[in-house]
């Protein structure tokens, strides 16, 4: 191929202007009208057969490096996710997360934990007797067995455990463990270490195994001082601890009755001594109670007294103004008028007087002659003083005309001459009022 040639075919083939990039050229008339334009290096087109070649080598590749060790990662970490959630420790946490949101009370729990027990094994006793657990909360447990001096037996049990369900058949639910409870009067509390309580209880009584039973009853010690024995003050103390399954059978029943035997004899002395404080403290109470009737009874005695002596004092008071008012009356009556309303009375003693009113005076004064007359104080000229500003006389008789009968009222405004009854004559009658 000569020069021209080759010029024209790397032209042609690589779309490029080759003359503009030697160097010191100028551009060509060609070159320039074309300078606007982007030039573009082209690469030989691969054949349908490479590219899907090359797709499927990318695609390899991505699942092996990226999609393979993803899924790997995600199998792992669910397996181990899966085995964390069976361990008991998580379990346990789960429960006590969810319980704490819950609202049983702990004698609710007690006696859940009850009837499950009995629902389980009830069952496989022949006999019907199961123990007798006490269906309150671990607390008031333990103030029972303080109050009543008696031993009391903590059940401790883990559903997860191995030697749980050998320990309850063997031991628990025996007709000797039941009758050893009756025999000395005991107080038996279970529970089940998944229930927050049970697991609460365990952890303070530092039990490292299951199943556990304790036996916890009060203990006191005696101290020798000069005035003799003194014993201290009776505390609620564990005196046996029996974690897991005995090794011999019988062991957990002889150490049971061996502690017991122990400890029983200073635990009836404790007994007694409670009982008798017990009483010593009713009496006291029946004391302090009588004490205090008899002073409520002469608190109210004293009130009632004083609120006699101020009703007395107010009646007297009364009575005074009363006599006061009466007299003041009598000697401010006017004088009978020589004409006018001839009145006769007829008093509640059944003594008669005659009055005359005149027309103009009004009816409230035949009360006030009266209220004289009835008191015997016509004519009166003694000691007065006048009532007392506000006073209000109230007069206590009525006073009826005779024909037609018809009683009056102590009108303050009314006239005599208005009052058909008493003018120009009235005869009256006045009864008195029943007190």
């Amino acid at each position: 191929m000569s020069n021209d040639g080759l010029w024209t075919h790397l032209t042609r083939s690589n779309g490029q202007r080759l003359g503009s990039e030697m160097p010191g050229s100028f551009p060509t008339d060609e070159e320039q009208d074309i300078s606007t334009e982007r030039s573009y290096v082209t690469f030989p087109s691969m054949d349908t057969e490479t590219q899907q070649v090359w797709k499927d080598n990318a695609a390899y590749y991505f699942q092996l490096c990226v999609i393979f060790p993803l899924n790997m990662v995600l199998q792992v970490a669910s397996h181990l996710v899966i085995v964390v959630a069976r361990l008991p420790l998580v379990q346990r946490l789960h429960l006590l997360s969810q319980q704490s949101f819950g609202k049983a009370s702990p004698a609710d729990k007690a006696g859940k934990f009850i009837r499950e027990f009995e629902e389980r094994y009830s069952p496989l006793v022949s006999s019907g007797e199961m123990p007798p657990f006490m269906e309150c909360s671990y607390t008031h447990a333990l103030y029972t067995a303080k109050k009543q001096a008696k031993f009391l037996l903590i059940w401790l049990q883990n559903d997860d455990h191995d030697d749980t369900a050998p320990f309850i058949m063997d031991y628990l639910l025996s007709s000797e463990f039941v009758r050893l409870i009756e025999e000395h009067k005991m107080l038996l509390w279970g529970g089940n270490t998944l229930e927050s309580e049970a697991y609460q209880v365990s952890n303070n009584l530092h039990v490292t195994k299951f199943p556990v039973m304790l036996l916890l009853c009060l203990t006191s010690a005696v101290t020798e001082t000069a005035n003799g024995p003194v014993s201290s003050t009776p505390k609620l103390t564990t005196v046996l601890k029996l974690q897991g399954l005995p090794k011999q059978p019988g062991e957990f029943l002889s150490l049971l009755r061996a502690r017991i035997g122990t400890y029983e004899p200073n635990l009836v002395s404790i007994r007694g001594e409670l009982q008798e404080a017990e009483v010593s403290k009713m009496i006291r109470l029946q004391q302090d109670e009588a004490y205090q009737t008899s002073l409520r009874q002469d608190r109210e005695n004293a009130q009632r007294r004083a609120v006699e002596r101020e009703r007395q004092l107010q009646l007297e008071k009364q009575a005074k103004e009363r006599d006061n008012w009466v007299k003041w009356k009598a000697i401010t009556l006017p004088t009978e008028p020589a004409e006018g309303a001839r009145v006769a009375i007829r008093l509640p003693s059944g003594q008669k007087v005659l009055r005359r009113f005149l027309a103009t005076q009004l009816l409230v004064e035949i009360f006030d002659f009266v209220e004289v007359a009835r008191n015997g104080l016509l004519g009166y000229t003694g000691h007065f003083r006048a009532p007392e500003p506000g006073y209000h006389h109230e007069f206590t008789f009525r006073v009826f005309s005779v024909v037609p009968k018809k009683e009056l009222l102590p009108n303050p405004v009314m006239t005599v001459q208005e009052e058909d009854t008493v003018w120009p004559n009235g005869n009256l009658v006045v009864e008195a009022e029943q007190v």
